[in-house]
């Protein structure tokens, strides 16, 4: 059995605050949830590794984040998309208030071909005073 074990010595200096603060945590671990150091040094490490971005801690996790980068979406993507379907929806909205406005009538489920796309910035000022004769007629 002990051929499975490995110790791995862990120093602390006392003069450093955060070290010190393990030292007490340690010492005065709460039994009846930990029942030993090592098994609650195990456990933290356990939780850190499985939260930590394996890039830095490994030397072969670089590689692997690089890889898994590509399949999530940055904030960046996220806000020029969102950017784009707010401008799209606005310009649909405001072309299906003007065809109300001016006695016609709409369908409220657009088709496919319907759909706002809009990928690039739009004027809306040809809309502003079909919003504001909305907002008068609410008053």
């Amino acid at each position: 059995m002990k051929q499975n074990l490995i110790r791995i010595p862990v120093r602390f200096n006392l003069n450093n605050p955060e070290h010190a603060e393990i030292v007490s945590i340690l010492k005065n671990l709460n039994k009846k949830y930990h029942t030993t150091q090592n098994a609650f040094i195990i456990e933290a490490l356990t939780f850190y590794i499985r939260n930590m971005s394996s890039d830095t801690l490994t030397e072969d996790g670089m590689e692997t984040d690089r890889k898994r980068a590509n399949d999530y979406a940055t904030h960046e993507y996220v806000d020029t998309r969102l950017k784009a379907l707010d401008q799209a929806l606005r310009l649909f909205v405001y072309e299906k208030m003007e065809t109300v406005t001016s006695g016609g009538t709409f369908n409220v489920t657009p088709g496919p071909a319907e759909r706002p796309t809009a990928e690039k910035e739009v004027d809306l000022s040809q809309y502003d005073t079909i919003m504001n004769d909305i907002d008068q007629w609410t008053k």
